[in-house]
């Protein structure tokens, strides 16, 4: 058994949220990154708003928590992005190893 960090941020479209994902992957920040769907209600700018958001969900090394939030932040097509890091996610020690050769710069 070993850990991984979980972060996530939602963004109003498909395509940015693969772009993130992408970006994550190509810079051996993330070992994992998920894109999922989901329906969002919130207050902004004084109103009500709901529509369709995409949850994008990216599992690290924790020596690398601070570059993905960082990236996540920088690149975030939001006016006010939220990225949070969840925590850690308890893996199979075969997965770990998975994530440290495939995160290696």
């Amino acid at each position: 058994m070993a850990t991984l960090r979980l972060l996530r941020s939602t963004y109003g479209s498909r395509g940015n949220a693969q772009a993130a994902a992408q970006r994550l992957i190509e810079r051996r920040l993330a070992a994992c990154v998920h894109v999922s769907p989901l329906w969002s209600t919130y207050r902004w700018k004084g109103k009500v708003a709901q529509g369709d958001e995409w949850l994008l969900e990216a599992r690290c090394l924790g020596e690398d928590v601070d570059a993905v939030w960082a990236d996540l932040l920088d690149g975030h097509p939001f006016d006010t992005p939220l990225v949070e890091v969840v925590g850690e996610s308890t893996v199979p020690a075969r997965y770990a190893a998975w994530a440290k050769r495939v995160t290696k710069r």
